[in-house]
């Protein structure tokens, strides 16, 4: 697994970073809230404080030699694309850019998901490399899952090494289930996998967030150690209105999963609060503040 390094720097009052795990959009088929998607787009933007993990699956990258291919599954843009060079793959790439270029600084990390995996498998093509390429941060490319190591360095210190880390384990993931509480409950579990600090997984397409309270004991004392847990969402939204175009019922329609609409499109939001709190030294075993932060909002 690859660990991509990221250094943040952050002052005395009012630091923090808002984090979104933006996964599972799915562009091109029928279903997807894009609408949304822009509207997080822009917000991030906005945001100096914004950064983007991006958890996979960015298309849906059907093609009509593909088993799961149905009609009425594409949206316009990509019923019109089948019929130029590259087709449904490369207006999938070309879409990613389109919409992710102005952001593209705020981008810690780039995952791949199934949906990439089986454009590979069928045509040899990454597209996940492409798009980031394309967007110039192959740096950032994690593949299907990997970490990343946040440095935060306090602007007033006249030192290299970091005040703080943050430890992101990020995977598409393989979680599935109808209902949100096996979800949390595999997270959980896999807390005990790695000594992450935030664990993100895709792929389930719910959104489900939690932060958690655990002791981690170290060698002035007990640190009180906080660690967040979250299913990162998207923006399919599982049914289609057949009151117009072919009809077409979606994947999620047919194997009886939980319908979403726009109020649930897109990812949690994790704030990262680095802290200056942390004592350098604590006499016996008393409890150390945790030197990060976090918060979720879904």
């Amino acid at each position: 697994m690859r660990v991509i390094r990221v250094s943040e720097k952050f002052s005395a009052k009012d630091s923090y970073i808002n984090l979104y795990p933006i996964g599972d959009t799915h562009l091109g088929a029928v279903d997807v809230d894009e609408a949304s998607l822009k509207s997080d787009l822009a917000k991030i933007a906005a945001d100096p404080y914004a950064r983007i993990i991006f958890m996979g699956d960015s298309g849906d990258c059907i093609t009509h030699r593909d088993p799961r291919f149905a009609a009425g599954m594409w949206s316009q843009r990509y019923i019109e694309a089948m019929h130029h060079e590259g087709g449904v793959i490369s207006e999938t790439v070309d879409h990613v850019v389109e919409l992710f270029d102005p952001v593209k600084d705020k981008i810690w990390a780039w995952l791949s998901g199934n949906h990439e995996r089986t454009v590979r498998k069928h045509t040899d093509r990454e597209i996940g490399n492409e798009i980031c390429a394309l967007l110039g941060i192959q740096s950032k490319y994690l593949g299907y899952g990997g970490f990343v190591r946040v440095e935060w360095k306090r602007e007033s210190s006249g030192t290299p090494a970091p005040q703080a880390i943050t430890v992101i384990d990020a995977a598409h993931g393989w979680q599935a289930g109808r209902r949100s509480g096996a979800k949390l409950n595999q997270m959980e579990l896999e807390l005990s996998y790695t000594d992450a600090d935030v664990i993100l997984r895709g792929h389930s397409h719910d959104r489900v967030a939690q932060v958690l309270q655990s002791l981690q004991i170290e060698r002035a004392g007990v640190r009180e150690w906080l660690r967040v847990v979250a299913h990162t969402g998207t923006y399919k939204q599982g049914w289609t209105n057949c009151d117009y175009g072919e009809t077409h019922d979606t994947w999620e329609e047919t194997k009886g999963f939980r319908k979403r609409g726009a109020a649930t499109s897109g990812p949690p939001v994790i704030k990262i609060i680095p802290t200056l709190t942390r004592p350098t030294s604590v006499p016996g075993a008393a409890t150390i503040s945790p030197d990060v932060n976090y918060e979720v909002m879904i």
